[in-house]
């Protein structure tokens, strides 16, 4: 038993056995009124003093409830406005290379492609192409020239979760960046000759996850190492 519902206990005893000695007193005065009146009000003024000890004590047990009931509601609110604490999501990114020399049409390229993940499903990519011509070469500079025109074709159509830039660089080649964003991407509204040039189509649907991105890029050539971001 705790320590304050003892207390209580006994305190209510205190006024039960204090109720009953003010009956007793009762008596008492009105068999000296009888007598004289001196002891009668002596009587009097004890029962009063006790009734007010007993009144005193039935108003601490009534605050003790008042104060534990209190206490309980201010412990169930802090309960109630603990926080789980989110899951951190968990974001990893997998870099894929690969690189083509001394192509037939006179040129060299490179592809750099990144896909980034969270909680291991694929979020989006960024494509990053490479092509140079080849020096000397007869076909490098027209193979540079038509190339270029083609895939400044790729930027005219808006398409929603897709971007694409493409930007010389120097005299000798240029670069395509194509920026994917599968959340925002509808595959109805990607035209054919996108997904028919790997540097551009998008290649994984949103939330594949990162091992099978990996096990398809390494089976087409390319070089691929996860990171931690």
């Amino acid at each position: 038993m705790s320590k304050r519902k003892k207390a209580k206990e006994e305190a209510e005893k205190l006024v039960r056995t204090q109720v009953l000695n003010i009956d007793e007193l009762r008596k008492v005065v009105k068999y000296e009124k009888k007598i004289s009146k001196k002891p009668a009000l002596i009587c009097a003024v004890l029962g009063t003093f006790m009734l007010a000890i007993g009144t005193t004590l039935q108003g601490v047990i009534v605050y003790n409830d008042k104060n534990e009931t209190i206490q309980y509601s201010e412990r169930k609110i802090l309960d109630d406005e603990v926080i789980t604490p989110t899951k951190t999501e968990v974001s990893t990114s997998l870099t894929c290379y690969l690189s083509s020399q001394g192509n037939a049409n006179g040129t060299n390229y490179e592809s750099h492609f990144t896909y980034n993940f969270v909680d291991d499903k694929l979020k989006g990519a960024t494509k990053i192409f490479l092509l140079d011509k080849i020096l000397e070469n007869p076909l490098g500079e027209q193979s540079m020239t038509n190339l270029y025109v083609a895939y400044q074709g790729f930027e005219k159509n808006v398409i929603p979760g897709i971007s694409i830039k493409t930007s010389p660089r120097g005299d000798y080649g240029f670069q395509v960046t194509t920026q994917i964003d599968l959340t925002k991407l509808n595959m109805s509204m990607v035209p054919e000759n996108y997904q028919n040039n790997p540097q551009v189509r998008v290649d994984f649907m949103l939330d594949t996850d990162s091992k099978t991105v990996k096990t398809t890029a390494e089976s087409s050539g390319y070089i691929c190492t996860f990171n931690q971001n």
